[in-house]
């Protein structure tokens, strides 16, 4: 890499890391995390899979707005034979050393709301990862941005973000004078998304357009196939949100390479807009995109007009024989799949 687009890759991940550092001083309510369609949310998963979880988050906030014993009183006083525990990934690492030590029942782990991949990153190891996950009283783990394969570990989506213009007005993203409601806008990605031509009228080409600050080497190498080709759209720029998803409606592919973690906003707004997301391919989160239309690739270089050709009518094929489960675009559908896992590894 020449230095010119090192340094700029370096100043837009130093930016970044500001923005992180911004954003962890705004508050987000949990129980707000709920939306009328039951999309799937970042931060519907808190309140809507656990039975103990904090009651504010800020999504990698690096000080806890609750203390650790919050879970140890709420796990105690619960009276269920398994108990659904929600942690917040970027505390991951202060639970299982300060609170798990305490905790004699058998619980179920659910984590998200932070790019912190868990368990590994979060505890340092494979080791320790394995370790937390083989006990006994772990009943099985649902985690955003999962890291490891394991038999009680499952990978939890991303999903959609509602909460960054329901918080702030001022984001570049926001067309409107004031915040918009998750319901807002829940609503208006379903308005735009019933509008949207079928798979098969759409342009054969993949919609290109992220900033390469979340992991500056990855994206740079995704956008530098896509940058220039014929079957690739790479508008610069900011473009306001429902602009945004106006454009990803109308391509049959949209890019969508790692984002802060290895899942992305972005792969599970193209689903519900009806287009293929092109994701990294990563063993651990392979799961999470059976049975959607998800193009995992190993890397960009695989997608060629040829490639696309191909895979757009694998997916025409398969949206007329009804062989996607688009329930998985859904909370509900991930809740019942904890229920159903947990009482699977617990033999009831």
């Amino acid at each position: 890499m020449n230095k010119p687009a090192a340094g700029r890759i370096k100043r837009s991940w130093a930016r970044f890391k500001n923005r992180r550092r911004l954003r962890d001083a705004t508050v987000y309510d949990s129980a707000a995390a709920r939306t009328a369609g039951d999309t799937v949310w970042s931060k519907a998963f808190i309140c809507g899979m656990a039975d103990v979880y904090p009651p504010r988050t800020s999504s990698d906030l690096r000080e806890l707005v609750v203390s650790m014993d919050h879970y140890e009183r709420q796990i105690r006083r619960s009276e269920k034979h398994v108990t659904g525990v929600y942690i917040v990934g970027s505390h991951v690492q202060e639970f299982v050393e300060t609170i798990f030590p305490r905790i004699r029942k058998k619980i179920v782990i659910v984590t998200g709301n932070a790019v912190q991949s868990v368990p590994r990153a979060a505890l340092g190891s494979q080791e320790r990862a394995e370790r937390f996950l083989d006990d006994d009283r772990i009943a099985g783990a649902w985690i955003q941005n999962l890291d490891i394969e394991h038999p009680k570990a499952f990978p939890l989506p991303l999903g959609l973000d509602f909460h960054n213009l329901h918080i702030n007005k001022d984001s570049p993203w926001n067309d409107q004078a004031d915040v918009l409601t998750p319901n807002q806008q829940e609503r208006q990605l379903q308005t735009i998304a019933a509008a949207a031509p079928p798979f098969d009228q759409r342009s054969p080409d993949v919609f290109t357009h992220f900033t390469v600050g979340t992991q500056p080497a990855v994206r740079s190498h995704w956008l530098d196939h896509f940058l220039g080709k014929d079957f690739a759209q790479t508008p610069g720029g900011v473009i306001k949100r429902a602009d945004l998803w106006n454009s990803m409606a109308r391509s049959q592919f949209v890019a969508s390479p790692p984002g802060a973690g290895m899942d992305c906003h972005r792969t599970w707004e193209a689903l519900v807009l009806g287009s293929v997301p092109i994701v990294q391919h990563f063993a651990p989160m392979a799961p999470l995109f059976e049975d959607l239309p998800v193009w995992q690739v190993e890397d960009p270089s695989h997608v060629t007009a040829e490639n696309l050709r191909q895979k757009a009518d694998e997916v025409s094929t398969k949206l007329r024989e009804g062989r996607y489960d688009f329930c998985k675009l859904t909370v509900g559908w991930w809740t019942d799949q904890l229920k159903r896992q947990t009482a699977r590894l617990l033999g009831l």
